[in-house]
This record gives C-alpha cells, sequence and structure tokens, in this order.
C-alpha cells in the first residue's frame, strides 16, 4: 500500500494505492490550510477504507516546484511519515504529474506538445515541456513568459498545449493560432502513483531530499 500526496499549488490532493486500486480524497483550498487538511485527508482515507498506518509501504511526494509554503508543507509530512514507520519516499515533478493527468484524458494528439505549467505570480510561471512519448523539451524552469516565449515550438508542432494551473493569464500574450491554453489543471497525488508505477518517480533520501525549488526567472 503506498500513499502519495501533492500540495505544490491550491489543490491538496491524497491518495492510496492497494494493488491496483486508487482511492483518493482532494480539494482546491483558496484559505491555503494545506497544513491542516493533508494529516485530515490521510486520516480520512484511511479511517473511510478500513486501513492502518502500518499497512503502507511507501510514500510517493509531489516535490514542485509551485508554492514554497506548500512544498514545505509535502516534504515535512513525507519525510515525518517515513521516519515514523521507516518506510522509503519516492519523488515526482508536479510539473509532470500534471502532464500525466492531461494525457489520462487522451487530449494529445501525435504531433502534440504539451507544455505544463503553474503560477508563479505576475508573467511568471514555472514550465516544463513534453512530448507524447514523454520525452522532455526542457524540465522544471522557471519563465518569464512574453509574446515570443516558445514561439521556435509553434511551427515546429501542430499543436502546443499549455495547461496548468494560473495560465489563462497567458492567453492575452501567448495568441498564436496553434495554441491551446487549458487552465486548472492540477497535479493530483492519483497521478503520482501513476508515475510511480511507470517506474517515474525518484527514490530520495529521507535525510536529506528537499522539494524543488525553483528560483530563478529567465526566458525559455
Amino acid at each position: 500500500m503506498l500513499l502519495a500526496f501533492d500540495t505544490s499549488t491550491p489543490l491538496c490532493s491524497v491518495a492510496i494505492s492497494v494493488g491496483s486500486q486508487v482511492y483518493c480524497q482532494e480539494d482546491v483550498l483558496s484559505d491555503h490550510s494545506h497544513t491542516e487538511r493533508l494529516f485530515e485527508y490521510v486520516d480520512d482515507l484511511l479511517k473511510k477504507y478500513g486501513f492502518v498506518p502500518f499497512q503502507l509501504k511507501g510514500i510517493v511526494v509531489g516535490l514542485g516546484p509551485g508554492s514554497y509554503t506548500g512544498l514545505r508543507v509535502a516534504a515535512s509530512a513525507a519525510k515525518g511519515v517515513a521516519y515514523a514507520l521507516d518506510i522509503p519516499v519516492y519523488g515526482v515533478s508536479s510539473l509532470q504529474t500534471i502532464y500525466q493527468r492531461f494525457i489520462r484524458g487522451g487530449m494529445i494528439g501525435q504531433n502534440d506538445l504539451v507544455i505544463t505549467a503553474i503560477d508563479a505570480r505576475r508573467m511568471e510561471v514555472y514550465a516544463s515541456a513534453f512530448c507524447l512519448d514523454g520525452s522532455t523539451l526542457f524540465e522544471n524552469k522557471a519563465v518569464k513568459v512574453n509574446e515570443s516565449t516558445w514561439s521556435e515550438y509553434f511551427h515546429t508542432f501542430e499543436n502546443v498545449h499549455i495547461i496548468g494551473v494560473g495560465v489563462s493569464k497567458l492567453r492575452n500574450v501567448i495568441m498564436h493560432p496553434n495554441v491551446r491554453i487549458t487552465d486548472n489543471v492540477y497535479p493530483s497525488a492519483k497521478d503520482s502513483l501513476a508515475l510511480k508505477e511507470k517506474k517515474l518517480a525518484t527514490s530520495l533520501d529521507l535525510a536529506y531530499f528537499e522539494p524543488m525549488y525553483v528560483k530563478q526567472f529567465g526566458e525559455m
């Protein structure tokens, strides 16, 4: 049994997998109460399905990039639970989790590019770019967005999907006809577990791992 959670955005997402069965609870928290709600959701899921913490064999945590406070909440929770139960922790990129969620909906063509993004305030985002096969053109970049950002890809790919959290602000800046912008695609713990199943999660050093802080902004 694995526990996963992601608090890198306003969504507080928690999931538990038992074999192929996944149980998930999540909510967008406008009051930023991730610290309180994260353990509440974990406890609710365990009790609802009759599980106990000692059944857990590992934790999958969304490492960001994203909200500094949210990332600290997730990292601290993962370390605390893992230490208490003596179980391993695995990390996934929250931007890759967004990509996983998007392709699960079957909305990408063979010659499409998916740029996943999380709002970083002003006209700045954290972003990664994925092809259909999961390969990346860039990963976990801090980007200042203007009308020419990512323009080198607009004629290379049939469609460029810009998806994620807080990306609607880009509609008045990037207006190429090949660009498709979809807001409110959050990183879900359910898809973190899918990445672990695909062996795309990284085994973390419990004592030393840190969230994925991306502080420098540049053009990409």
